[in-house]
């Protein structure tokens, strides 16, 4: 009776391990956009100021396909996206159309180097802008703002 008793313990354990194992792996190749609470994201499989980008219509995503994501946001401030990511602010860029802030957060796997800083958020509000809309994006803004 012990041998039997003693099998069925480490049964049930390799059992356990084996299903928080699988667990594991796919949600860390699947997973929600990092941005989905805050609007309607944009995903993008490439790099770069012109790629385009497909709407998240639900459910999980493969990680390793996507390269970045977007959404327009209303009503957050950027020092309520720094809070919500827990991200600290790595510089600011100032152009004729608008602010870049760029942070940093060890939440979002994201990375991107700007200016010899790596950043992982990027925030814009267009110089015309107010009613507190901007651009979110991260690691930063794809497809233009």
């Amino acid at each position: 009776m012990g041998k039997v008793f003693l099998f069925k313990k480490m049964s049930a354990f390799l059992f356990a391990t084996l299903f928080v194992f699988i667990f594991a792996a796919l949600y860390a190749f699947s997973a929600k956009p990092v941005l989905c609470d805050f609007g309607s994201v944009t995903l993008y499989e490439y790099y770069g100021s012109f790629s385009s980008g497909e709407k998240y219509s639900g459910g999980l995503v493969v990680k390793r396909r996507i390269k970045g994501e977007s959404c327009d946001i209303s009503g957050v401030s950027y020092g309520e996206i720094l809070e919500s990511f827990s991200a600290k602010h790595v510089l600011t860029e100032e152009t004729p159309f608008g602010v870049s802030f760029y942070a940093f957060s060890p939440k979002i796997s994201y990375r991107a180097e700007i200016n010899g800083k790596t950043v992982n958020l990027h925030y814009f509000v267009r110089a015309d802008e107010k009613s507190g809309a901007a651009k979110l994006g991260t690691p930063i803004i794809f497809g233009g703002y």
